[in-house]
């Protein structure tokens, strides 16, 4: 784990306690909706560039 990870960590263990139910709630669903984000540019890319690596079929 990098030290910019442990530092995010560290930030929400201490947040975390001190919200109310509804700023978790927005909170973890922000967290979902990056998580989300993240996952489908990695599967672009993941697609991007396996469309890349293979040469197009040819025609028979």
């Amino acid at each position: 784990m990098s030290d910019k990870e442990r530092e995010i960590l560290d930030v929400f263990k201490k947040l975390v306690p001190v919200l109310t139910d509804f700023e978790k709630e927005k909170l973890l669903a922000f967290g979902e909706g990056m998580a989300f984000k993240a996952a489908q540019q990695q599967k672009d890319s993941t697609s991007l560039a396996d469309s890349i690596k293979k040469p197009p079929a040819r025609a028979a």
